[in-house]
């Protein structure tokens, strides 16, 4: 049984003011998202996890050590070897490298 189908108090049922704010409160159709509230929505974690992550690896937290220092110093060195050649492949051509 839910709310809409529980019967009424007559303190509001003889009101009509909050018999139409509980139509719309317990309105069923109500509760279905837009294709726009949707959009908001996916839009919002995405603000929120670029927030999160522009928070944790590029704000400006002083010279200092904080909470954030272990992880910022595990993703610098990660990009740095993505980024730069090993010394074997320094030392080869490229023909080595495609074979």
């Amino acid at each position: 049984m839910s709310h809409y189908d529980s019967p009424v108090p007559k303190v509001i049922s003889d009101n009509p003011k909050m018999m139409k704010f509980r139509r719309r409160v317990l309105n069923s159709r109500k509760m279905n998202e837009t294709p726009t509230y949707r959009k908001v929505k996916v839009g919002g974690y995405f603000l929120m996890a670029f927030s999160v992550v522009y928070t944790v690896l590029f704000a400006d937290w002083g010279d200092r050590e904080h909470c954030y220092s272990g992880v910022r110093r595990y993703y610098y060195k990660k990009r740095r070897e993505f980024f730069s050649l090993s010394e074997n492949d320094k030392q080869g051509t490229i023909s080595e490298l495609i074979l």
